[in-house]
């Protein structure tokens, strides 16, 4: 028998002195090195033939497919170990976060993409339009939730009362 000292490993067979014959999905001189095809990516070690043992932040069989612990919400992709990739009108880490731009008004709260939760008094899809209830009459203006801006001529909560002005003539 051909003597090979160190000894084969992985069930290599000694074929010549210090030659190892080794089995599939092994290599090196004495056989002690695994072969994983495709070869492990992102810094994943071969440990036994076609298995890769994932550093922290990657998974799979190749240690391809990068890891988010807490997932990518609304659509979300994980592009990077803990790096979510969001949608159009989501932020945040796992893109929980919606977006509302230009931004909610008068104390709205963005709920979802591009909508707002407007607080009592306000209206619109931006929370920009004060509401009078019941509306301003003759012309007049809500400038602030229930507040009315007359025009001339008017006066009241809701500018429903003619201004009657006296015409003082003097001689």
């Amino acid at each position: 028998a051909a003597l090979c000292n160190p000894e084969c490993m992985n069930g290599g067979v000694c074929t010549a002195p210090y030659q190892c014959e080794c089995p599939s999905g092994y290599k090196g001189d004495r056989c002690q090195t695994a072969v994983c095809s495709p070869p492990c990516e992102n810094g994943g070690a071969c440990t036994q033939p076609n298995v890769c043992t994932c550093p922290p932040g990657y998974k799979g069989n190749h240690c391809a497919t990068p890891v988010c612990t807490n997932g990518c919400q609304n659509g979300g992709l994980c592009v990077a170990p803990e790096q979510c990739s969001c949608m159009d009108g989501w932020a945040g880490k796992t893109c929980e976060t919606p977006l509302c731009n230009p931004e909610c008004m008068n104390g709205g709260v963005c709920t979802a993409p591009y909508q707002c939760e407007c607080p009592s008094g306000y209206k619109g899809d931006r929370c920009q339009t004060a509401v009078c209830s019941p509306p301003c009459e003759n012309g007049g203006a809500c400038t602030q939730p229930n507040v009315c801006t007359c025009p001339p001529g008017y006066k009241g909560n809701h500018c429903a009362t003619r201004k009657f002005t006296t015409l003082t003539n003097t001689y």
